[in-house]
């Protein structure tokens, strides 16, 4: 069985390391000078001002410490912090997810673990994946060859924790731990619980300069990640890091 270990910097052709990181995480937090004006029609001002005043701190720390993990683990025992932490990272990642800005290395890969003899498109029953990393970069590469939806991929190849997430009920019955193809170690992006039915949803791309689009994602944050009193069983994103216990 061969088994691909993923780490950071694999993404880096499609999406932005370190300092990159901390600069269109900003861009993110900062967009009610840009917006601040416009009608309730277009943007939900509270919304706005929430969201900005949730992660603007966030990202100012982070930028002081010149990582947002190490701001983690510093504020691993601060729950406010470390849940909007943890939100920010999910924000981000979602947005970056099904935009079709690709790191040409992950097809590269799936063409070289393809099963030659399928019909369709189909990874090696003795390859599978491992990554470290929060990004879909993988899912949506194999979404563009497969020619099917990101979310679908989830439940075709079985990744975790998506498949977990969208499969709540089927995963806890009769899931089989050797069909998985891919396991994101710290979580991903892209996946969120619905509070309070239980069920999990998807999120995918958002284009930052239309403010109506942003206006989607942020009314979604704020309602669907922010209605309860946050505590140790709300975090309602997949997205952890390597020093929790979890």
């Amino acid at each position: 069985h061969l088994t691909y270990l993923i780490g950071a910097g694999a993404s880096k052709n499609a999406l932005p390391l370190d300092n990159d990181l901390m600069s269109v995480l900003r861009e993110l937090t900062s967009k009610r000078k840009e917006y601040g004006n416009l009608s309730e029609d277009v943007i939900t001002q509270r919304y706005l001002e929430s969201f900005e005043s949730r992660f603007k701190n966030v990202v100012e720390l982070a930028t002081r410490e010149k990582s947002i993990d190490t701001l983690a683990k510093i504020h691993q025992y601060d729950s406010d912090m470390f849940y909007n932490i943890k939100n920010l990272i999910w924000s981000y990642f979602s947005i970056a997810a099904g935009r079709n800005i690709l790191d040409y290395r992950y097809k590269n890969l799936l063409m070289k673990v393809q099963d030659d003899n399928a019909s369709r498109f189909k990874i090696k029953d003795n390859v599978s994946f491992i990554s470290w990393n929060y990004d879909l970069q993988i899912e949506e590469s194999i979404a563009s060859i497969d020619k099917i939806e990101i979310w679908k991929v989830a439940e075709k190849y079985y990744t975790y924790p998506g498949y977990e997430l969208l499969n709540p009920d089927l995963m806890n019955r009769n899931a089989n731990p050797k069909l998985f193809k891919l396991i994101h170690l710290n979580g991903c992006a892209g996946f969120y619980r619905k509070i309070p039915s239980n069920n999990y949803t998807h999120w995918c791309g958002c284009d930052i300069s239309d403010p109506y689009q942003f206006n989607k994602f942020v009314n979604l944050v704020e309602q669907n990640l922010y209605t309860n009193t946050i505590n140790s069983n709300s975090n309602r994103n997949s997205i952890s890091f390597a020093f929790e216990n979890n």
